[in-house]
C-alpha cells in the first residue's frame, strides 16, 4: 500500500513535469514555428491537440524532462506523509535514485498510465 503511494506520487510529478515541457517541444518540433511561417496552416502546434502532441512528442519531452526537478518535489512531498517511516522513504529513495531503474521503469504501460494522467490533468486544468 506505502509502495503504491510513493508511485502514484511519483507518477503525478512526472505528468506535471511532462505536461509543463510539452508546449516546448512541440514548438521546436512544429515546422511553421522552426521557418517563422505567417501561415497558421504549416504550424502543427496549433492544429492538433494536446492528445495528439502528447501522442507524437511523449519520447521527444522524455529526453527533455528535468528528472532531478522531479525527484526534488516528490521528496517534498513524500517526506509530508505521516504514516511512512522515514527508514522506508530512504529505502524507496535509494531505488529512485538510480539511474538505470528509472530508464527501465519507463515500459510501455508506464507510458500509458503518464498520457492517462496528463490527460486527466488537463481536464482538471479547464476546471480551475
Amino acid at each position: 500500500m506505502t509502495s503504491m503511494l510513493l508511485d502514484s506520487y511519483l507518477d503525478f510529478f512526472y505528468a506535471e513535469e511532462i505536461l509543463q515541457r510539452l508546449p516546448e517541444v512541440v514548438h521546436k518540433m512544429c515546422e511553421g514555428c522552426l521557418q517563422d511561417s505567417l501561415s497558421q496552416t504549416d504550424h502543427t502546434c496549433i492544429n492538433m491537440t494536446k492528445r495528439e502532441q502528447l501522442s507524437l512528442y511523449f519520447e521527444d519531452i522524455l529526453g527533455v524532462i528535468n528528472e532531478e526537478d522531479i525527484l526534488f518535489k516528490w521528496r517534498a512531498s513524500a517526506s509530508t506523509v505521516d504514516y511512512v517511516s522515514p527508514e522506508y522513504l530512504a529505502m524507496y529513495e535509494l531505488k529512485l535514485n538510480c539511474q538505470a531503474w528509472r530508464e527501465t521503469m519507463k515500459t510501455t504501460s508506464w507510458k500509458y498510465r503518464m498520457i492517462k494522467t496528463i490527460l486527466q490533468l488537463i481536464n482538471l486544468e479547464r476546471c480551475f
